[in-house]
């Protein structure tokens, strides 16, 4: 009678057993520090108007599910902007542009190269004759 009970009881203990896994945090949440930024600009055929031009900069953001918020400067110098609504697809990220007037200029922003330590906020605006001003600023934790 053991055995018997044995084969029935096993199988249900084991099947009782099984892990679920946590789905895998997004790695674009969270604080995030860029120490540059770097303008282009390129014409309509992808031709460069003006080279890369790297800039010191320190700007901080931080990411929430549903906000993100930067700051730029350091110490006293330090100005913090209010959280603004995104959503995220893939690389494009498409801001709430009616919370703050600014955004409004932004007509495309892109996450590129996200893993968990680095990523590059990428803005880009293209001119009425066709050429597109770039601004990226590559973010490490």
């Amino acid at each position: 009678m053991k055995p018997l009970l044995l084969t029935f009881l096993v199988p249900i203990v084991l099947a009782g057993c099984t892990s679920k896994a946590d789905p895998t945090p997004d790695p674009f949440l969270g604080q995030w520090q860029a120490d540059s930024v770097i303008f282009e600009e390129v014409d309509a055929s992808g031709k460069v108007l003006t080279p890369s031009k790297n800039s010191p900069q320190s700007m901080k953001l931080r990411v929430t599910a549903t906000t993100m918020q930067f700051s730029a400067g350091t110490g006293n110098n330090s100005v913090t902007g209010a959280p603004i609504s995104y959503t995220r697809k893939g690389e494009v990220l498409t801001l709430n542009t009616t919370e703050t007037p600014c955004c409004g200029l932004i007509k495309r922003t892109y996450v590129r190269s996200l893993t968990a330590d680095t990523f590059t906020y990428e803005i880009t605006n293209t001119s009425p004759d066709g050429s597109v001003f770039i601004i990226r600023h590559p973010y490490h934790r």
